[in-house]
């Protein structure tokens, strides 16, 4: 091992340090391949007045589209209150009809 002449900045032995220089270089790349890409479709590519009205729809588009899952959202917390509401009545339902069937069988039978 050779000696250094200066003291190091950092206590790690520079024989176990691995940097992923290929994680870099393909993080890079990717930046550099998006820039081209981004500029190519943006401003290279030749578009058609009908591709350039559409591509401002979808914008619209996507706006009723979150609009449209709230109002369902909505609806569906209705049908669930509408549908415990339901349950609630005919179960009170119920319950009335064994009290009338109890008094009508204890006025009948005058057993009560």
């Amino acid at each position: 091992m050779e000696r250094l002449w200066e003291e190091p900045h950092f206590k790690i032995p520079v024989g176990r340090v691995v940097l992923p220089i290929l994680h870099y270089l393909i993080g890079i790349g990717n930046q550099i391949l998006n820039f081209f890409v981004d500029i190519f479709v943006n401003d290279i590519e030749v578009k058609s007045t009908k591709e350039l009205c559409l591509r401002d729809q979808l914008g619209d588009l996507d706006e009723n589209i979150n609009t449209l899952v709230e109002v369902r959202k909505i609806w569906v917390k209705h049908q669930i209150m509408v549908m415990e509401n339901k349950k609630v009545r005919e179960t009170e339902k119920q319950n009335l009809e064994v009290n009338l069937n109890g008094i009508l069988i204890c006025g009948i039978m005058k057993i009560c």
